[in-house]
């Protein structure tokens, strides 16, 4: 049997890009760029072009959602907040609590009240 090159391609350039696009996220996370999102009920919303408006847009919510989350994970507590592409993944292995419980929690181990 021999090798099918086109599918050796594809995986390497697949796997390549998926590559690329999470180190970029996770650099951005980590610098002070902050994803522009405009709500839709904002008047200069109307002036995206479509675009910017079903594609930009979108990608910049989830980038804010990723940064959130990956922030936590480094400035509140690393216990949790472990998934940093997909965050629901925080949610079905149980390290996605309550910021607040969290902080809650840090104060009283901090103060002596375990």
């Amino acid at each position: 049997m021999l090798p099918q090159y086109h599918l050796c391609l594809s995986a390497t350039i697949g796997y390549s890009l998926a590559g690329l696009v999470y180190e970029w996220s996770h650099y951005i996370v980590h610098t002070k760029v902050k994803p522009r999102i405009i709500p839709p009920t904002s008047p200069s919303y109307q002036q995206f072009s479509i675009l910017e408006r079903r594609i930009i847009q979108p990608i910049m919510k989830g980038y804010a959602k990723m940064r959130d989350n990956h922030i936590r994970h480094h400035l509140i507590d690393d216990r949790y907040w472990y998934a940093f592409s997909v965050t629901e993944m925080d949610d079905l292995f149980g390290t996605n609590p309550n910021v607040k419980d969290v902080k809650r929690e840090i104060r009283k181990s901090r103060d002596g009240f375990q």
